[in-house]
């Protein structure tokens, strides 16, 4: 499924979306460009488990953990971002091995950016998530797998 994103309004429509199928123990892979809105994306999910703390690309930290309140079975929200590491670098590193062997627990919703960088480590039992810039300034298009 294919989706054209029109502002943050309809990323977090999306996000709604998302969050009615997706439950403790999923895992999502975001995949995109720079830009493409992969973090607004994880905010927008955030915003609808109930997080109340304020969602960052974890960057330099490569994982953050938010404690979610808005949907049952859910009750920690796994931002990852694996942007400064590089392609076969990502998926030997100690923590994203660590939140990739914890994303089964059944309390947590683990969300992947720039999940391209796992490779072949990437698992096949995810949700994955397609993100582009549109053809607007302010146009995204986003494929559901």
């Amino acid at each position: 499924m294919e989706r054209v994103i029109r502002g943050v309004e309809e990323m977090n429509s999306l996000a709604e979306e998302l969050a009615e199928d997706l439950a403790g123990g999923d895992l999502v892979l975001l995949y995109g460009e720079l830009g493409a809105g992969k973090t607004t994306l994880v905010k927008a999910l955030a915003r609808v488990l109930g997080v109340k703390e304020e969602v960052t690309s974890p960057t330099f930290n490569i994982v953050a953990e938010y404690e979610a309140v808005g949907q049952a079975g859910i009750d920690k929200l796994v931002h990852v971002d694996l942007y400064r590491l590089a392609g076969g670098a990502a998926a030997g590193d100690y923590i994203v091995k660590e939140a990739l062997e914890q994303a089964q627990n059944k309390d947590r919703l683990t969300v992947i950016e720039w999940a391209d960088r796992l490779g072949e480590a990437a698992p096949v039992n995810a949700k994955k998530l397609y993100l582009k810039h549109g053809l607007k300034e302010n146009e995204r298009v986003v494929e559901i797998e």
